[in-house]
């Protein structure tokens, strides 16, 4: 079963660290969502080890009691405490020098992890280990290096007390590297001495050496580690992935007392992350006043108002840019409303122009009297529909530009990136050369030839195969509904002023008619 487990997770870990730093992100996500089905996993244990301590007697209970310690240690030190205490006061451990030490350096350790340093020191101050067996004088290094270190963090604020403590923690690490002999645990501690030496590529090399035989929490240390080498090499990137993996590996496990995921959070809100450090700050207290880790709680609470303060003014930001956007889309409905009810007036019109002109085929002579007058009613409705329709593609234009200023000034890249695209307005645009062309030729069926008649046969136009009017038909188009302003005719149709003269001097130089009269002759076709 334990062999399983191992294989699982070693292929666990190979799969994490394959992953990229978003995909390791999301990841964590996720585990933080479940982090209360791995706690429950951890309490369900920790139930049937109690129940079984009411069964047992002797080396079992002992055994059962230090299972239990092993449940609680980081998880809820309180209870960690309750439980070594009662192990410490079993005969068969008072009599032994070897297992009592053992427990009293665990209880050192608990004691460190509530903040009660002073207790922890008194017991280290109490053991003399300068004749005990070589395992138990690492193991009382081990746990002297852990007091004093955090010891030193505690006290970061007051100098001379913390440089004190920090000689303290070398000296131990100094005396682990001599005497300890188990091999990862050694060379952790000897990695550890040289991110304190300044020499970030040798611990990293020590640490990477270790990670495939590495097992239980000692993968978590190992992968602190080369977050904290990475650091010193001012490698973000591999700095966030190990704090990562260390923090998924930590909460997995039921663990409540940790260091690496109020570190991310802080990398994070510093990279601008704000949403996601919030969260794993906010979960890194939860945890910690969980577990009754005081250093932990003083370290996340000495960084959780910064990160506080930055999530709520990302959310005062986004209330500001969804306000302006509601502002914005209401005022677009407002004018898109505004729009419809002309353009129905407007078809109203158009439809009652129709019924009259129906009506006046009764007679030939009042026909044509009512069809010249329609048609002039038509082209004057076709340049009012002209000049709504470029109006609307201006102000959707500018409505852009504001929009994109608006993104700039809060700083959001993908709606900045979403905005800048003109493609709506090219989009609009072609749709009005459409609505133009087929409106207009709705209305002269014939312009085209008879536009070409005043054309050399070698000259003449004829439209692509997916346009009902060239550009240069556009142009007399407009020429035809009155339009002779050059400069209107460009700002109509999204043209330069040089093109324009380019295609009428075109056309010019392919007429039958002099260039003088040519307009003129326009505008008299049918």
């Amino acid at each position: 079963m334990r062999l399983t487990l191992l294989i699982t997770f070693m292929i666990s870990c190979l799969r994490l660290s394959a992953q990229t730093e978003q995909e390791l992100l999301n990841t964590l996500d996720k585990v933080i969502e479940n982090k209360w089905e791995y706690r429950q996993e951890r309490q369900n244990t920790i139930d049937s080890l109690m129940n079984m301590s009411k069964y047992v007697l002797g080396a079992r209970l002992l055994d059962v009691y230090n299972d239990l310690y092993v449940q609680y240690a980081h998880y809820q030190s309180d209870s960690a405490m309750i439980y070594l205490n009662r192990i410490l006061d079993m005969p068969a451990v008072k009599s032994d020098y070897v297992k009592s030490t053992q427990y009293l350096l665990l209880k050192t350790e608990t004691y460190a992890i509530m903040g009660q340093y002073s207790e922890a020191a008194g017991i280290i101050e109490s053991l003399n280990v300068d004749n005990a067996p070589n395992d138990i004088k690492a193991n009382f290094y081990h746990a002297a290096r852990t007091l004093y270190g955090w010891k030193a963090d505690y006290m970061k604020h007051a100098i001379t007390s913390s440089n004190t403590c920090r000689a303290k923690t070398q000296l131990y690490r100094d005396s682990i590297i001599m005497c300890d002999r188990e091999d990862t645990r050694r060379l952790i501690a000897l990695a550890d001495n040289y991110i304190c030496m300044g020499k970030p590529d040798s611990a990293i090399t020590i640490l990477n050496g270790n990670l495939e035989k590495a097992t239980g929490k000692q993968k978590a240390y190992l992968y602190f580690n080369l977050s904290e080498a990475y650091k010193q090499k001012n490698d973000i990137g591999n700095q966030l992935k190990y704090l990562a993996l260390t923090a998924i590996y930590d909460i997995q496990r039921g663990v409540t007392e940790y260091a690496a995921l109020p570190m991310l959070a802080k990398l994070l809100n510093d990279r601008g992350d704000t949403e996601r450090a919030y969260n794993y700050m906010f979960c890194s207290l939860e945890d910690a006043n969980f577990c009754n880790a005081r250093l932990r709680t003083i370290e996340v609470s000495e960084m959780f108002p910064i990160i506080d303060k930055s999530h709520k003014n990302q959310l005062t930001t986004q209330k500001h840019v969804y306000l302006t956007f509601s502002i914005v889309l209401a005022v677009i409905s407002i004018l898109l409303v505004t729009c419809i009810f002309f353009l129905r007036r407007e078809m109203q019109k158009l439809s009652a122009t129709r019924q009259q002109l129906s009506l006046a085929n009764d007679e030939l002579t009042k026909r044509n009297i009512a069809l010249n007058e329609i048609n002039k009613v038509k082209e004057e409705y076709i340049t009012l529909y002209l000049n709504r329709c470029r109006g609307n593609i201006d102000s959707f234009d500018n409505y852009r530009r504001t929009l994109l200023k608006l993104a700039k000034s809060a700083q959001h890249d993908e709606l900045f990136k979403q905005l800048k695209s003109a493609e709506p307005f090219k989009q609009e645009l072609k749709k009005f050369y459409d609505d133009f062309d087929e409106a207009f030729l709705g209305i002269h069926p014939d312009f085209i030839d008879n536009f070409n008649a005043l054309l050399t046969p070698e000259c003449r136009i004829t439209p692509k195969k997916n346009e009902h009017l060239s550009p240069e038909l556009r142009i007399y188009a407009l020429v035809r509904l009155g339009i002779t302003d050059i400069t209107e005719i460009a700002h109509f149709l999204d043209y330069s002023m040089p093109t324009i003269y380019n295609y009428r001097s075109k056309i010019y130089n392919s007429a039958i008619v002099p260039k003088e009269e040519f307009n003129d002759a326009v505008m008299r076709l049918p």
